[in-house]
Protein backbone atom coordinates (compact mmCIF):
# COMPACT_ATOMS: atom_id res chain seq x y z
CA UNK A 1 0.00 0.00 0.00
CA UNK A 2 1.41 3.35 -0.79
CA UNK A 3 2.05 5.50 1.86
CA UNK A 4 0.14 9.35 2.14
CA UNK A 5 1.44 12.05 2.75
CA UNK A 6 -1.59 14.71 3.34
CA UNK A 7 -4.02 14.78 6.34
CA UNK A 8 -6.67 17.54 6.42
CA UNK A 9 -6.88 18.17 9.96
CA UNK A 10 -9.81 19.90 12.01
CA UNK A 11 -8.86 22.93 13.72
CA UNK A 12 -11.54 24.14 16.67
CA UNK A 13 -11.89 27.51 17.61
CA UNK A 14 -13.71 28.47 21.01
CA UNK A 15 -16.73 28.50 19.26
CA UNK A 16 -16.32 24.86 18.06
CA UNK A 17 -14.88 23.87 21.52
CA UNK A 18 -18.15 24.71 23.29
CA UNK A 19 -19.81 22.30 20.87
CA UNK A 20 -17.58 19.64 21.11
CA UNK A 21 -18.06 18.60 24.30
CA UNK A 22 -16.42 15.35 23.77
CA UNK A 23 -13.41 16.47 22.03
CA UNK A 24 -11.10 13.74 24.80
CA UNK A 25 -12.88 11.07 22.88
CA UNK A 26 -11.87 12.51 19.55
CA UNK A 27 -8.56 12.63 20.86
CA UNK A 28 -8.26 9.05 21.77
CA UNK A 29 -9.81 7.85 18.42
CA UNK A 30 -6.84 9.98 16.55
CA UNK A 31 -4.07 7.58 19.13
CA UNK A 32 -6.02 4.60 18.50
CA UNK A 33 -5.74 5.65 14.71
CA UNK A 34 -2.04 7.27 14.74
CA UNK A 35 -0.71 4.03 16.51
CA UNK A 36 -2.71 1.24 14.19
CA UNK A 37 -1.59 3.58 10.51
CA UNK A 38 0.91 6.40 11.84
CA UNK A 39 3.35 4.41 9.50
CA UNK A 40 0.91 6.03 6.72
CA UNK A 41 1.60 9.26 7.55
CA UNK A 42 4.18 11.77 7.89
CA UNK A 43 2.65 13.74 10.34
CA UNK A 44 -0.76 13.04 12.99
CA UNK A 45 -1.67 16.83 14.91
CA UNK A 46 -3.94 18.14 16.86
CA UNK A 47 -3.77 21.75 16.85
CA UNK A 48 -5.74 24.18 19.40
CA UNK A 49 -5.52 28.37 19.28
CA UNK A 50 -5.13 29.54 23.14
CA UNK A 51 -4.85 33.03 24.73
CA UNK A 52 -1.09 34.28 25.61
CA UNK A 53 -0.75 36.87 27.78
CA UNK A 54 -1.29 40.33 26.51
CA UNK A 55 -4.41 38.80 24.89
CA UNK A 56 -2.81 37.16 22.12
CA UNK A 57 -3.35 34.08 20.61
CA UNK A 58 -0.84 31.31 19.17
CA UNK A 59 -1.30 27.64 17.88
CA UNK A 60 -0.38 24.81 19.95
CA UNK A 61 0.27 21.41 18.55
CA UNK A 62 0.26 17.72 20.25
CA UNK A 63 2.05 15.59 17.85
CA UNK A 64 -0.12 12.47 18.25
CA UNK A 65 2.14 10.39 16.15
CA UNK A 66 5.04 10.06 18.89
CA UNK A 67 4.31 6.68 21.37
CA UNK A 68 4.62 8.65 24.37
CA UNK A 69 1.61 11.03 23.33
CA UNK A 70 -0.32 7.97 21.95
CA UNK A 71 0.18 6.49 25.54
CA UNK A 72 -0.75 9.65 27.23
CA UNK A 73 -4.12 10.31 25.19
CA UNK A 74 -5.24 6.37 25.69
CA UNK A 75 -5.61 7.31 29.16
CA UNK A 76 -7.89 10.62 29.12
CA UNK A 77 -10.96 10.42 29.97
CA UNK A 78 -12.01 14.05 30.79
CA UNK A 79 -11.66 17.22 28.98
CA UNK A 80 -9.19 18.78 31.75
CA UNK A 81 -6.77 15.95 31.22
CA UNK A 82 -6.87 16.99 27.06
CA UNK A 83 -6.51 20.73 28.45
CA UNK A 84 -3.06 18.97 30.89
CA UNK A 85 -1.69 17.99 27.45
CA UNK A 86 -2.00 20.65 25.79
CA UNK A 87 -0.89 22.85 28.20
CA UNK A 88 2.59 21.07 28.15
CA UNK A 89 3.12 21.84 24.90
CA UNK A 90 5.09 24.34 23.49
CA UNK A 91 3.36 26.84 20.04
CA UNK A 92 3.71 25.91 16.75
CA UNK A 93 6.44 26.95 14.53
CA UNK A 94 5.58 28.67 11.51
CA UNK A 95 7.51 25.67 9.61
CA UNK A 96 4.91 22.92 8.94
Amino acid sequence: MAAIHDLIAQIGDERLRERLTAEWAEARGLARFAEQHGALFGRIQMIRKRKVSGGAEQFVRLKVKKHKAIQKLLLVTQPAQLDALFDGVQRCSRKY
